[in-house]
């Protein structure tokens, strides 16, 4: 094994590993010291095999090739191919150690004797964020009551003022893209407000997937005041428009969403408390994002990035390219994309290795520490 020194390894490539190195890269970019973070990934780049708004002659897997990166291809869309797909190709196990989906069962036995619960994790770059349901939802204010923390009170005045700032720049980051969040940061712009889209950015913002499709009207209530940030308004299911035959609007929502709302609002009345539930915000780029900054009218619409299809299969791989995975902003930091090949950071501050898995860290009495890991062949997708 060569030896090689880097400023930073982050390893994994999941949310808590691209906020880190992404955030890294990028101030050492700003220092021009030639710093380095290199991120280590055990698995693969994972990708759609059908033609996307971004990608309609299907270039990024050739891309990803040309710079050096394994990649596989998303189960298939087809009924008997899928599921074929999904357990013989897609979960991780012995002789398939590229799998997206490492599934791994408690109870006695190794597992063999299931207590009930079961933990699904991801095994490719981009982490959790490839497997995850695309929910993000800011817990309410009973949480923090329970929970001791720090955000409210900053150690100086270049951090987010209070919980609240942390949620909205968490919401950039996932939204539009790690590197946008800190660059709208620095310049007073969280929450951001517009005009149009923040700059640098890798997505076209959250959106609330509660229609059956893009640009219905979901008729939901949209002033009732966060209990925990009044400066954020929810939206509910609106009661009113569920009294078919004469208005039966809100069988436009997606069944989860309709039965989650109507759920949450007896359970909280039940219990006396207050409304603090709402639609969730969810990491997908649609056509026309409900509540975006741009909004409806002038949405840039002509040239949608990516947008969701309504498929239901978010969490075993999005076909129209519509989540808002952290491949896709690790990608354009490093590489750039099959259509704009100029990286936002560049090899030069981040690199990333995939099919590398650690196997140790050993500190170093010098200072630093020693890393080693095991690169996997590469298979064809």
């Amino acid at each position: 094994m060569t030896t090689e020194h880097f400023n930073a390894i982050v390893i994994g490539t999941g949310f808590g590993g691209s906020m880190t190195a992404l955030t890294l890269a990028r101030q050492f970019q700003k220092r021009g010291k030639k710093e380095s973070v290199l991120m280590l990934e055990r698995g693969a780049w994972w990708t759609t095999p059908v033609e996307t708004v971004q990608d309609n002659a299907i270039k990024t897997p050739e891309f990803l090739a040309n710079n050096q990166q394994p990649y596989r291809y998303w189960a298939s869309a087809d009924h008997l191919r899928g599921l074929l797909d999904f357990f013989l190709r897609c979960v991780k196990r012995p002789g398939q150690e590229d799998g997206v989906y490492e599934i791994t069962r408690f109870g006695g036995d190794g597992g063999n004797q299931s207590d009930g619960v079961s933990v699904v994790r991801a095994n490719g770059v981009g982490g959790g964020s490839l497997v995850y349901a695309n929910v993000t939802i800011q817990p309410p204010a009973s949480v923090f009551q329970s929970w001791p923390t720090t955000w409210d009170s900053p150690a100086s005045t270049t951090e987010p003022k209070d919980h609240n700032q942390w949620y909205d720049l968490a919401r950039h980051a996932i939204g539009y893209g790690i590197l946008s969040a800190w660059n709208a940061f620095e310049a007073g712009q969280i929450p951001f407000s517009g005009p149009g889209l923040p700059p640098a950015t890798v997505n076209t913002g959250l959106s609330n997937i509660v229609t059956r499709s893009a640009r219905l009207n979901p008729n939901w209530k949209v002033d009732v005041a966060d209990p925990d940030n009044p400066a954020r308004k929810l939206k509910q299911v609106d009661a009113t428009h569920s009294a078919p035959p004469a208005d039966n609007k809100n069988a436009l929502w997606i069944d989860r969403a309709r039965v989650f709302q109507t759920t949450a609002a007896q359970v909280l009345s039940d219990m006396g408390q207050p409304s603090d539930y709402g639609t969730v915000d969810s990491s997908i780029n649609d056509v026309t994002p409900e509540n975006t900054i741009a909004g409806p009218s002038n949405y840039p619409s002509n040239t949608p990035n990516n947008y969701c299809e309504r498929q239901g299969r978010c969490i075993i791989g999005c076909l129209p390219g519509a989540r808002q995975t952290l491949n896709k902003q690790i990608m354009r930091a490093i590489f750039g994309t099959a259509a704009k090949p100029t990286p936002d950071i560049g090899p030069e501050n981040l690199q990333l290795r995939a099919l590398c898995e650690v196997t140790q860290v050993k500190p170093i009495t010098t200072g630093g520490y020693e890393i080693r890991y095991r690169q996997d062949e590469n298979d064809n997708p």
